[in-house]
């Protein structure tokens, strides 16, 4: 009886060696991933297009002048200051060329846009 209580003994131990290698293995493949693992570092920079457009604050369109807020810059329809280029404005949009580059529209938020004063 000895002998036959071993031999379960022994078994069950190598059945469970055996199945402790096996979840190991499918622990350690491919199609699972470890939370704990750093991320990769970014390979490419952010191109132009990928970069922070200036935000369009506000607009004022009168019989003389056209104005916009951009960011934190006033300009005048053809003004130029820094890296911006005010190009046309409309009532709630503009273009605006940045760094002598392609001319780009900037749209006003939805519920920041006013009647036209005349």
């Amino acid at each position: 009886m000895f002998d036959r209580l071993r031999r379960n003994i022994v078994a069950h131990g190598l059945g469970l060696a055996g199945l402790s290698l096996s979840l190991g293995a499918l622990a350690s493949g491919p199609g699972l991933i470890d939370p704990t693992r750093p991320t990769a570092a970014p390979t490419a920079l952010p191109t132009v297009s990928q970069a922070r457009l200036p935000a369009l604050k506000s607009v004022l369109i009168s019989d003389d002048r056209r104005v916009a807020q951009i960011d934190k810059t006033v300009l005048a329809e053809g003004e130029r200051e820094g890296k911006l280029e005010l190009v046309r404005v409309r009532p709630a949009e503009v273009d605006v060329r940045i760094n002598g580059g392609d001319v780009v529209t900037l749209r006003l938020a939805s519920g920041r846009i006013h009647k036209e004063m005349k």
